[in-house]
């Protein structure tokens, strides 16, 4: 299993599944919970549908606007998370200390976070680095141009693949 994985396999293929599973063999052999972060609509018709599916031994808890940190309850090995709340969280001053536990990051509809300067990408980015596994998935990872993989890519290496520089990659593709 790797690291990272950027999963662009077409809508229905099993995306949540597959990850699901791949967090699953890390947790039995000592790994730590995980952090989802998809849009509203899907955090209980996929997410959590799927988790009390699939894995009813693990606790899933959905931090929305009306939860928020109340969701990161020590019985929980999976938080959901819509994608804006991610702004709010990482305006908590505390907000690493939530994350101690965790070593996974699922992005689903990662499209959302092509824009690197919004409120959004740039939270999204401060979390990420906490995380040793990272996943981003969409069915759609470009809508306009191959500028929006940047910071979708970015989220996951850190930079290494394009470049730790968006107007540098930037640049480059559309020269």
């Amino acid at each position: 299993m790797s690291d990272i994985v950027f999963d662009t396999s077409d809508a229905g293929t099993g995306k949540t599944y597959a990850h699901l599973i791949a967090w699953h063999k890390r947790r039995q052999e000592g790994g730590g919970k995980a952090l989802v972060l998809c849009p509203k609509s899907i955090m209980f018709a996929a997410w959590a549908n799927d988790i009390m599916k699939f894995f009813p031994e693990y606790t899933v808890s959905i931090s929305n606007a009306t939860t928020k940190l109340n969701a990161f309850v020590p019985e929980a090995q999976i938080i959901v998370m819509n994608h804006d709340g991610v702004k709010w969280f990482t305006k908590d001053k505390n907000w690493r200390d939530y994350l101690e536990e965790f070593d996974t990051l699922i992005i689903d509809e990662s499209e959302v976070y092509k824009t690197p300067t919004s409120q959004r990408s740039k939270a999204a980015s401060l979390i990420a680095s906490h995380f040793k596994y990272r996943a981003v998935l969409s069915a759609t990872p470009i809508n306009k141009s191959v500028t929006e993989l940047w910071h979708q890519i970015y989220l996951l290496d850190r930079g290494a693949l394009l470049g730790r520089s968006y107007h540098k990659f930037r640049t480059a593709v559309c020269t």
